[in-house]
């Protein structure tokens, strides 16, 4: 059997040193057989220096004819696929269908067919720049995976000043330093709840000045260094 053999080699390594992008990746692998391992955490970082950071978005909200709406943007490669929760966005799209000030753009799906009245389905962002005026467009950020690790996604949308709501998955809540608020996977509900109490301003989210390095490639090399 190849993984028996595979973990064999592994115990067999004394010095090694395994890195993973998330402190819930590094439990999981402390639970494992793995567990007599050094075992530390860095986490990924992005470019919010030179791509992702406010922007002025107005060709965008011009492009999709908007003005004043509140927006929840989704963003994931294959988005309506089980693992990235697609269904989630519809489900909530329809829980806000009698609120014409809110609409949701969704970003990541391969094809841009109408899915619900107040859905803007972009399709695929593959510009940056382009995307990173998407996040800054948008009222919340919501992520609705199944599973996640040290998702990205948030870093990105938070580095725009967006928050973010979702599902209580993986390093989801670890992504989003506190920027942002959770609920338990598949609760669309209280999602749904939260978003409008922060859209009424009965919920108050505060972002920490020390997340910009926290989430830049600088903070990611200076412990890759260490």
């Amino acid at each position: 059997n190849i993984f028996f053999i595979y973990i064999l080699l592994l115990q067999n390594f004394n010095n090694l040193l395994i890195i993973t992008p998330s402190i819930w990746l590094a439990n999981r692998v402390k639970s494992s057989f793995l567990t007599d391992k050094k075992i530390m955490t860095i986490n990924n970082g992005i470019d919010n220096s030179n791509i992702f950071y406010m922007r002025e978005y107005q060709d965008i909200q011009a492009k999709l004819n908007l003005s004043k709406e509140k927006i929840i943007l989704a963003v994931a490669p294959n988005i309506m696929t089980i693992a990235k929760g697609g269904k989630f966005v519809i489900e909530l799209s329809k829980l806000f269908e009698n609120d014409k000030s809110v609409k949701i753009i969704l970003v990541g799906n391969k094809s841009t067919e109408r899915l619900y009245e107040n859905i803007i389905n972009v399709g695929i962002v593959s510009d940056p720049i382009e995307l990173s005026k998407y996040y800054s467009l948008a009222s919340v950020f919501v992520i609705f995976s199944k599973s996640e690790n040290y998702p990205t996604t948030c870093l990105e949308s938070i580095a725009c000043n967006t928050p973010v709501f979702g599902f209580n998955v993986g390093g989801v809540t670890e992504a989003s330093f506190g920027f942002g608020k959770f609920s338990n996977y598949g609760d669309i509900t209280d999602v749904y709840l939260n978003i409008e109490n922060y859209f009424d301003n009965k919920l108050i989210i505060k972002r920490n000045s020390k997340i910009d390095y926290s989430i830049s490639k600088a903070s990611m090399l200076e412990r890759c260094i260490k």
